[in-house]
């Protein structure tokens, strides 16, 4: 049970102290945000070290219930809170937090009015090579 615990933990919630700090702060302030996300997640892990032993021994395997049942009252939090960010640029994704609105669907509402601008995918023109990675089309001059 400890390593199905272990095996999901660290391919869903794991990944999280690393990757949101990186997408949602700005150019600028990407490394500060990222050193305090990566701060909060050392500090919990600690945390999370001093207290499993006391709850294991207290609760027993009832501990995998009670993570299950806090895991499941997260799962309204990420929905209305955490934006989605998949095939954006992190350019892009400062126009979904422009708003001073914590909820998601403010959020993608601001995104669709700024951020289309900056994701905004033209045809190729004729002549042009497309950038496959950025599906963008590159002109190229006769020489």
């Amino acid at each position: 049970m400890l390593f199905l615990f272990n095996l999901v933990y660290a391919s869903t919630w794991g990944t999280v102290a690393f990757l949101i700090p990186t997408e949602i702060w700005s150019s600028d302030m990407r490394a500060q945000g990222n050193g305090f996300g990566i701060t909060g997640w050392a500090l919990s892990v600690g945390m999370t070290v001093l207290v499993n032993p006391v709850m294991f021994s207290k609760l027993e395997n009832r501990t995998y219930f009670l993570f299950a049942g806090l895991n499941l009252l997260w799962i309204p939090v990420v929905y209305l809170l955490y934006p989605e960010t998949a095939g954006r640029s992190l350019e892009s994704i400062e126009a979904l937090f422009s708003t001073n609105s914590p909820f998601n669907w403010h959020m993608e509402r601001a995104y669709r009015n700024q951020g289309d601008l900056l994701d905004r995918k033209d045809e190729p023109d004729v002549g042009s090579l497309i950038d496959v990675e950025k599906n963008r089309s590159l002109k190229v001059e006769a020489v």
